[in-house]
């Protein structure tokens, strides 16, 4: 069906280069560092397909306009669906205004009078 004024649509144009190799400089960081990206802890073999379709893509360095950049290419017969959600999830994440930020210091957390059961 045809979009209507009444139903704007939202839409994000982004250089899936640069949030690439943004999203393996954080997978490749230290654990616990700055920026650093982790996944939730199962087992290998839970983490397979996940992992196999993170690592669809290489990249190669590629010289224009006076800089050099890297330029994402996916391996023959690799699927990259994983890869590109998790791409986008960042960049919708930046578009929210998320950044890297990180808190110094715990939040102090208000004492919270409690109700003892009989007086329910």
């Amino acid at each position: 069906t045809a979009l209507s004024k009444e139903m704007p649509v939202r839409y994000c144009l982004y250089d899936v280069n640069y949030w690439k190799s943004f999203f393996w400089e954080r997978m490749n960081a230290v654990v616990g560092s700055r920026g650093c990206v982790t996944i939730f802890k199962m087992t290998p073999r839970d983490h397979l397909t996940f992992a196999q379709n993170l690592r669809s893509e290489y990249s190669v360095k590629v010289e224009g306009r006076g800089r050099v950049v890297d330029e994402w290419k996916l391996k023959p017969g690799e699927d990259n669906h994983y890869l590109d959600c998790v791409v986008g999830c960042f960049v919708a994440a930046s578009v929210e205004g998320i950044t890297e930020k990180r808190q110094t210091e715990a939040p102090q957390r208000q004492p919270v009078k409690r109700q003892r059961v009989r007086s329910l």
